[in-house]
């Protein structure tokens, strides 16, 4: 018998039950090619295209009804870096889509979808 396994599977199954916790989070890489660096109940990505990327729940959630906290950057420090956010659509009990939107690097009111942001993190609560 594999103990470690075996803890290691009842860690993440009580992570899991726990109400408050993150049932899901990943740092993923959005350029200059798509990764994810680290995860909890992730179990897939799909790049849609420009700036737009469909994330699967390894364990599916309950309902719809959950929360999508995200963070999205580059990593350039200039003060002329573009900003950059993030969207979340089409949940659904098996995963969600998020799409990334930059201004211009000198921060115009111009908005383009982009996969520009090297860094997208996302946080996921809920049942």
């Amino acid at each position: 018998v594999d103990t470690d396994m075996l803890a290691a599977n009842a860690v993440t199954d009580a992570k899991q039950n726990l109400s408050g916790v993150a049932k899901a989070w990943c740092s993923f890489n959005g350029e200059p090619s798509e990764a994810i660096n680290n995860s909890f109940n992730i179990s897939s990505f799909v790049d849609n295209g420009v700036g737009d990327f469909t994330f699967n729940f390894s364990n599916a959630m309950s309902s719809v009804n959950y929360c999508v906290a995200t963070s999205s950057s580059r990593n350039n420090n200039s003060p002329l870096d573009c900003l950059s956010w993030s969207a979340v659509a089409n949940k659904t009990t098996g995963g969600f889509t998020i799409n990334v939107g930059q201004t211009n690097s000198v921060f115009s009111l111009a908005c383009e979808a982009s996969n520009n942001a090297e860094y997208v993190d996302f946080a996921v609560f809920g049942d």
